[in-house]
């Protein structure tokens, strides 16, 4: 018995291999850390570009560039600007609202977001987006659904994920005024 107490006394004063049981401990923790930054700074890139490439179809809007231009045109013209989206022109959802003077008609804030379906929401019943009248100012959102490049991360981009495939929405929103002729 004392050869056994001898044995394990010798074990517990040990101290080879503590810096791989440190090593076990910490590195998902920090690689976790490692991904969900990574993440989220990615997230923010993408939706940086989703800005820029709505803003960029608004103002082609706004300057009356575009006639007559359908929902398709309209996703077409905003997923051309960027190539930093897989699948753009299926999993985006633009929404043009007319806003009155009174502003009692502002879109609300939790935007509509089709998840990769072919339907769009346009705010209109018609497939002719109509972009208002003089003097009367327009709100338009876009939503894209992408993919989280590490869905199984637990932290950062998973508490924006909307869905449990490992998808998020992103949302961008612009507004004009139509000038007067």
């Amino acid at each position: 018995m004392t050869r056994m107490w001898t044995h394990l006394r010798r074990l517990w004063k040990d101290e080879r291999g503590n810096a791989t049981v440190e090593f076990v401990i910490m590195f998902p923790v920090v690689f976790a850390m490692f991904l969900a930054s990574f993440e989220s700074g990615y997230m923010v890139l993408r939706s940086a570009m989703l800005e820029r490439s709505l803003d960029m179809t608004v103002r082609d809007l706004r300057l009356g560039n575009l006639k007559n231009p359908t929902v398709e045109y309209l996703q077409q013209r905003l997923c051309s600007r960027t190539d930093m989206f897989e699948d753009c022109e299926r999993s985006l959802t633009i929404e043009l609202t007319r806003v009155n003077t009174n502003f009692n008609n502002l879109p609300a804030m939790n935007a509509v977001c089709q998840r990769r379906t072919p339907e769009i929401q346009a705010g209109i019943q018609s497939n002719t987006v109509n972009t208002g009248q003089e003097n009367e100012l327009m709100v338009v959102r876009a939503c894209l659904v992408v993919d989280a490049m590490f869905p199984s991360a637990f932290m950062g981009v998973n508490i924006a994920t909307s869905d449990a495939d490992g998808t998020y929405a992103l949302l961008a929103t612009s507004a004009f005024v139509n000038e007067p002729n």
